[in-house]
């Protein structure tokens, strides 16, 4: 929960920043917005126009940011694999193992 939470609020930290107009697709069928995804994917091809400008720093900002929430997430794993580990030890000692 707590690095749920810690996501929300970096995302919400960063959407402050960023410049935003309405979706222009919001409206088209579900089909056509996946198709329009796929081809962006596949093509490099947008289906947006007018993008607005990222603010000046954004992509150091990302990678130093995503850089540390990996880091974090690699010691929350350990973390979790470091408490299985000791309570497969403790349910072997408790049945003799």
């Amino acid at each position: 929960m707590k690095w749920a939470k810690e996501s929300h609020q970096i995302a919400t930290d960063w959407a402050f920043d960023l410049k935003t107009l309405p979706d222009p697709n919001k409206d088209l069928p579900a089909e056509k917005l996946v198709a329009n995804m796929v081809n962006f994917i596949l093509n490099g091809v947008s289906p947006v126009k007018d993008a607005p400008a990222l603010p000046a720093g954004y992509w150091e900002k990302l990678q130093s940011t995503s850089e540390r929430r990996i880091t974090l997430a690699g010691y929350r794993i350990a973390d979790l694999l470091i408490a299985a580990a000791e309570n497969i030890e403790a349910q072997r000692k408790f049945i003799g193992r």
